[in-house]
């Protein structure tokens, strides 16, 4: 770039008059100026120099760590060690989750400051979902350094499986759909001792859950026929209950104690739509209306049930109000002032004249303090 300056200038302009008179520009200045080249070159270098005044980038990196498969509802911990990455000292202002069964601790002392290049470590607990399939947690740190807001994420990935691993084989915990008007019914699976068994000949098993009866099937070769009982009730959507095995080695004396969970889903008439109070990331001080509708299955028709009513736990900063025909709910949120993960359920209940129903929708909300560089801060990298 200094050398492109140097060949367009011209020399005559400085013999002329003198570079800086009294504050005014040379000749040689004004008709560099007047090049294309040039300017783009200036140009690069103001924006240049912008950038470096407003600091480092806002999220300097996301620290993806894989947790691997796990069983549903399992309880993970992880202890990573967090690093000021910024010139200046960081100090802690909130640290937020992404999901609700989420929390997540910066073991520092209060108000205290974090040196450059020092560590300290941050404890993440997640309780995985219960549903099959991959998750994403996303854990903010908030602060602030060298007198501007800064934020650094980490993402936690994990995957809840059908079939989680014990000593001596495996079983199946997804026992699918159950439609409400089939129940109460018999719900059978298999467990197996598996090619390098146990030392156990005799297993007995508990529901945590007193409206599902368990009951062990024939044994056929070493494998074990489970039934659940499935009680009826009012109550759709996700049920689990945790299932306790007990293996007895009588020729030992010994006994083997394992705890694993069971759920399945109870479908009624309607549903409502997937995901249908998940705020996401918004700006604090602010209301955010979320309209959810009920759905038909194929077992009847959504025309003949209405909301009947909406029950929201105290203390939560939610209101709702049924839509003209009863077919849609419209849940707003207020969200706060400072920087908080707001999560809790909101209860509907339908009706059809003859029979009533209760669903439960949890709603998500992750306020992030606002910046003035603008939403595009919060992009990951």
């Amino acid at each position: 770039m200094i050398t492109i300056t140097l060949s367009i200038f011209p020399r005559e302009a400085c013999r002329r008059r003198p570079c800086l008179q009294a504050g005014r520009y040379c000749n040689f200045l004004r008709s560099a100026l007047r090049n294309p080249v040039v300017a783009f070159a200036l140009l690069l270098c103001a924006a240049h120099l912008a950038r470096g005044s407003l600091g480092r980038p806002i999220s300097p990196y996301v620290l993806i760590s894989d947790i691997g498969v796990v069983a549903p509802g399992q309880k993970i911990r992880r202890i990573i060690n967090f690093r000021n990455q910024f010139r200046q000292p960081f100090m802690v202002r909130s640290v937020i989750a992404s999901c609700g069964c989420t929390s997540a601790k910066l073991l520092t002392r209060p108000d205290s400051k974090i040196v450059p290049g020092s560590h300290c470590p941050l404890r993440v607990d997640i309780i995985a979902r219960v549903w099959p399939g991959r998750e994403d947690v996303e854990v903010t740190v908030v602060g602030t350094a060298g007198g501007s807001a800064k934020v650094l994420r980490y993402l936690f990935q994990y995957q809840v499986k059908n079939v989680v691993q014990f000593p001596g084989g495996s079983y199946d915990v997804d026992l699918g759909e159950v439609a409400e008007s089939s129940l109460p019914r018999w719900r059978y699976f298999n467990v197996y001792r598996g090619d390098n068994p146990m030392p156990w000949d005799q297993m007995r098993c508990t529901s945590s859950d007193q409206s599902i009866e368990v009951r062990l099937g024939q044994r056929h070769q070493g494998d074990y026929r489970l039934g659940l009982h499935i009680a009826r009730t009012s109550s759709l959507g996700v049920r689990s209950c945790i299932l306790r095995f007990t293996f007895f080695d009588r020729g030992k004396k010994l006994s083997y104690h394992l705890e694993r969970p069971v759920v399945f889903r109870v479908v009624g008439p309607v549903d409502l739509t997937p995901e249908s109070i998940l705020y996401g990331a918004v700006s604090p001080g602010r209301l955010v209306p979320k309209t959810i509708r009920l759905l038909a299955t194929a077992k009847s028709h959504a025309a003949t049930y209405r909301i009947t009513n909406i029950r929201i736990p105290k203390g939560t900063p939610v209101a709702a109000e049924i839509e003209s025909g009863g077919q849609a709910v419209r849940v707003i949120l207020k969200t706060a002032q400072a920087p908080v993960c707001a999560s809790g359920h909101v209860v509907i209940m339908i009706s059809n004249g003859r029979n009533s129903y209760s669903f439960r929708e949890d709603y998500l909300a992750l306020v992030i303090a606002q910046i003035k560089k603008g939403p595009a801060a919060y992009e990951r990298k």
